[in-house]
């Protein structure tokens, strides 16, 4: 019963902190991706890699992600 409990508290939270990861990981990215790629004069080493496009938008991986998050989750079970 404790056990059981305990293994639940340790998914929610495991399961929070990966969401809120998440997101803020692709707010951020996102944000990276849109201030580089705006009008900064600044961004040459950016301006080589996606041109002067303004459509360029971020692209996540999310084959790798979604292994990540299933690791991590695992690796949290298994310490518990």
């Amino acid at each position: 019963m404790v056990r059981t409990g305990f293994l639940i508290e340790t998914s929610f939270v495991a399961v929070l902190g990966t969401v809120l990861g998440l997101l803020l990981g692709g707010l951020v990215g996102k944000q990276d991706v849109n201030s580089l790629v705006g009008s900064n004069p600044d961004a040459h080493h950016v301006n080589s890699l996606v041109g002067s496009n303004p459509d360029a938008h971020l692209a996540i991986p999310w084959g790798q992600v979604l292994l990540i998050v299933v690791l991590a989750y695992a690796a949290s079970l298994i310490t518990t």
